[in-house]
Order: structure tokens, then C-alpha cells, then sequence
């Protein structure tokens, strides 16, 4: 069985920290206690982003891009 060369992205839009992060444990530490966390996992990072910035209703990425971090 091979191994995965990319991460997947997860967006944690609800909880400690919001944001993009690339990791289990990352995420595990934004989501970990919260009942009522939403999050969601992506294959690619244009997909994150997308996600993101449509949660917040921003549907320009570049837009978005030039006013958020994650």
C-alpha cells in the first residue's frame, strides 16, 4: 500500500482557532472539547481556501486572499 505524498487541509471554521491546518494533530488541537465544532477535510488547498472564504461569505479568492491568513 503506498503512502499519500500531499496533506489533506482542514478547515476548522467553528471553534479555537478558525483556519486552515494540514494536520491530524493541529487539527485535534483546535477541535478537541468542543461538542460544536465544524470543521471539514479537502483534498487540495484552492479547495480549503474556496471553503473558507465562501463561510465567510467572500466568493472572490484573490479578494479574500489579500484580507485573510490562515
Amino acid at each position: 500500500m503506498g503512502t499519500k505524498d500531499t496533506p489533506d487541509y482542514y478547515c476548522v471554521f467553528d471553534r479555537w482557532v478558525p483556519g486552515i491546518y494540514t494536520s491530524l494533530s493541529e487539527l485535534h488541537e483546535q477541535i478537541n472539547e468542543y461538542e460544536d465544532c465544524y470543521w471539514e477535510k479537502y483534498t487540495t488547498l484552492p479547495e480549503a481556501e474556496q471553503a473558507w472564504l465562501s463561510y465567510f461569505g467572500i466568493e472572490d479568492l484573490e479578494e479574500g486572499k489579500a484580507h485573510h491568513e490562515w
